[in-house]
């Protein structure tokens, strides 16, 4: 997991990020395996270190291909 350091002293902690979605299960892609298309969208985040769970809005989910798991 990527860790990302400093500080939200003048605002909340506001990061820009990109939502891929996921990639193919391992044994999936081989030494000839095709390549396939990932529709990556662009987005602001904020980062909550005490958040019990994560969640985008379903626009960007819709936009980066992504499956809905519920709410």
């Amino acid at each position: 997991m990527p860790i990302i350091r400093g500080n939200a002293k003048n605002g909340p902690p506001i990061v820009a990020v990109s939502v891929l979605s996921a990639l193919p299960l391992p044994g999936m892609v081989g030494f000839d395996s095709q390549a396939f298309a990932m529709n990556g969208v662009t987005c602001r985040a904020l980062l909550d270190t005490g958040a019990d769970g994560t969640s985008i809005c379903r626009q960007v989910a819709d936009a980066a291909g992504l499956q809905s798991r519920g709410k």
